[in-house]
């Protein structure tokens, strides 16, 4: 496969400035979190507000590159790329989603002086009401804000516990039933933990044989923030497109604790969210289609994606939902937030077998 073929398929390689949370294991649930948004103090001048730097494609100011048409229509990264490269758009390819001029993938034209004003916009925390650069908002919510979120320093040794840093976090501490556990009680508890990370390394290993088969077909898969509508525990269909001659509905469902409406505290209430491919049952054929599939997190997300692989299933009409899938887990809040206020850029790879 030529590197130009990947580019395509997994998305284009990011440098340091536009990597958003790439280093981050899928499965941690403090610091794989969405970007906070910050609320505006100071800054842009004769810009106006935020709301003029929109991507004029999915609504949200974007944190890393920033892109135009000729006009001078902004794109956030995921947009663009998905503009130029996503067959699925047809006639609507490669042109602007406001004004219908050409944007070519060869002539890349980026607005960085947008890129600026947005980096030095002045914010304040959320959570703690400090003002800073905008630029410098996602590191304060990860690691310097006095409000946020972290674990029990007990955690290796299986300790589930999240608080808030400071007095809560101490006061765990010192109480935590883990520390006073002895070596023979501890022995179950790593036991789950390694067969989960066997279990894990087993499923990457099959991704990557999944990776090498020789016909691959690949979808681009963009949720786009849905303002407050995503409801909890209801699958809700966020694209639907044609592959192998049949009609795909590609399916995620927010399931919260308890099938509860209402947390009971947003920032530590589990939640996950869950993938679901599934065929066009009113229009497909009774013979079955067998397929291998995988959802991977893209370029310019504020999220990873667990491991996941359907290493087979045969779709019919009598059989038209493939199986689901944990694709991400976290916090109510925060699946709220990347839901209906950021959005997430995917791929989804499918493979006849």
């Amino acid at each position: 496969m030529s590197s130009e073929n990947l580019e395509e398929i997994v998305g284009p390689m990011l440098s340091a400035e536009d990597e958003i949370n790439t280093d981050v294991d899928s499965e941690d649930e403090i610091n794989n979190v969405p970007a906070e948004s910050g609320v505006l103090v100071y800054g842009l001048g004769i810009y106006g507000d935020l709301d003029n730097f929109r991507c004029i494609v999915c609504k949200m100011v974007p944190f890393s590159k920033i892109y135009q048409c000729n006009n001078g229509h902004l794109f956030c990264p995921g947009c663009y790329q998905m503009r130029v490269l996503d067959k699925m758009l047809g006639s609507r390819m490669g042109t602007c989603s406001q004004c219908g001029v050409r944007i070519y993938r060869q002539r890349v034209n980026r607005n960085v002086d947008v890129e600026r004003q947005l980096a030095e916009v002045g914010v304040a925390c959320e959570k703690c009401d400090m003002h800073l650069p905008r630029c410098l908002l996602r590191l304060h919510s990860l690691l310097d804000c006095c409000n946020r979120l972290t674990t029990c320093k007990y955690k290796r040794i299986g300790c589930k516990w999240k608080g808030t840093v400071g007095v809560l976090e101490e006061a765990h501490n010192e109480n935590c039933e883990f520390r006073h556990k002895k070596a023979e009680e501890l022995l179950e508890e790593l036991r789950k933990m390694t067969e989960k990370r066997d279990k894990k390394t087993a499923l990457r290993v099959n991704v990557m044989k999944f990776l090498q088969l020789p016909q691959i077909t690949a979808r681009m898969v963009h949720l786009n923030p849905i303002d407050e509508t995503f409801s909890p525990n209801i699958f809700t269909t966020c694209q639907i497109f044609d592959a192998f001659n049949r009609r795909w509905f590609v399916e995620f469902m927010w399931r919260t604790a308890n099938l509860a409406d209402v947390p009971n505290e947003e920032e530590t209430d589990p939640c996950t969210l869950l993938f679901q491919l599934c065929v066009d049952s009113t229009a497909t054929e009774r013979t079955p289609l067998g397929l291998s599939y995988t959802l991977l997190s893209c370029s310019y997300s504020d999220v990873r994606f667990q491991t996941n692989l359907c290493m087979k299933h045969d779709f019919s009409r009598d059989n038209p939902n493939g199986p689901v899938a944990i694709i991400y887990e976290n916090s109510w809040y925060n699946i709220n937030k990347l839901l209906n206020k950021r959005g997430f850029y995917a791929r989804l790879l499918m493979a006849r077998v």
